[in-house]
């Protein structure tokens, strides 16, 4: 075996102990993205008004739609369309609860997404920071290459210097079903 040969071999195996177990018919694969607010729909998209009324009947104090830009784990260049409901606490707490669908710029292939996340406004220091952020997300399903498609992981923020909008990263794992890789 050649050098190039053993170091590519220990890479895998490096990746694959950190993942978990794929079970008979799927490969698990590590995933990642960041994704950054391009625009916060308000009025204007679509259902607003309704989605903020299905947020307020479920007992949230808010709901919102976004669009992301997103640089994600076999997608590549992607975009995002998010709709959430939000909980405040008197601790300074945010809860966001998010169904977002993450489409690649083929049109034909995207990943969707149930995340949970908590912004900590309580240790906001600086007004051009976001707050702390933390949560967790589970891939529920998609299209074309991602049919079927499952998988979770951690959220967390970052502050995007110079970049309008927070940096919001996605660390975990891809569940693809085979042929669908």
């Amino acid at each position: 075996m050649t050098r190039i040969g053993a170091m590519m071999l220990a890479l895998a195996a490096l990746v694959l102990a950190g993942s978990p177990a794929a079970t008979a018919g799927e490969t698990v694969l590590p995933f990642h993205a960041t994704a950054q607010v391009t625009e916060d729909c308000g009025s204007q998209c679509s259902g607003l008004a309704d989605w903020e009324v299905e947020c307020e009947a479920k007992g949230y104090d808010a709901g919102f739609q976004a669009v992301r830009v997103v640089n994600a784990s076999y997608l590549g260049r992607a975009t995002s369309f998010e709709q959430g409901c939000l909980a405040y606490s008197t601790t300074g707490a945010v809860r966001s609860n998010v169904q977002l669908t993450v489409t690649a710029q083929n049109g034909r292939d995207s990943l969707t997404f149930y995340a949970n996340v908590v912004f900590d406004f309580a240790q906001w220091s600086v007004p051009l920071n976001p707050p702390p952020a933390t949560g967790t997300f589970t891939i529920t399903g998609g299209t074309g290459r991602f049919a079927q498609a499952t998988g979770s992981g951690t959220i967390g923020n970052v502050f995007g210097q110079g970049n309008p909008g927070w940096i919001i990263y996605m660390d975990g794992t891809l569940r693809l079903r085979h042929g669908n890789r």
